[in-house]
């Protein structure tokens, strides 16, 4: 399950990254200082993508661009919960059999190599 909540995290940080080049061109466009700040500076380009930032479809941009990163970051979160959750599953599994091989006579729980 994991696994889905990374893919999504990669497909949603792609979006963002896409939408944030575009903010990051049209920065460039006005002026190239307000390029080198929204570049470099943080939280400079969320605050030049609401006061300057001028484009027909500045809500479509502006909105894609944050909305896709705060859904990669959730996604990113709940593939951590549920990565941490599988390989505490197999931890226990593991341990559980390791214990049955310490008892006397115990048979091991996987076949024995070919010989």
């Amino acid at each position: 399950m994991y696994m889905v909540f990374m893919g999504l995290a990669g497909l949603f940080g792609l979006v963002a990254a896409v939408f944030g080049i575009i903010l990051l061109i049209n920065a460039f466009k006005t002026d190239t200082t307000q390029g080198i700040l929204c570049l470099c500076v943080p939280f400079y380009a969320l605050y030049w993508a609401f006061a300057k930032f001028t484009h027909p479809k500045k809500g479509l941009i502006i909105a894609g661009w944050l909305g896709a990163a705060v859904l990669a970051g959730i996604m990113n979160v709940l593939s951590g919960i549920f990565a941490a959750s599988a390989f505490n599953d197999a931890a226990q599994q593991q341990m559980q059999m390791m214990q049955q091989m310490q008892q006397p006579g115990a048979v091991p729980a996987w076949p024995a190599p070919p010989q």
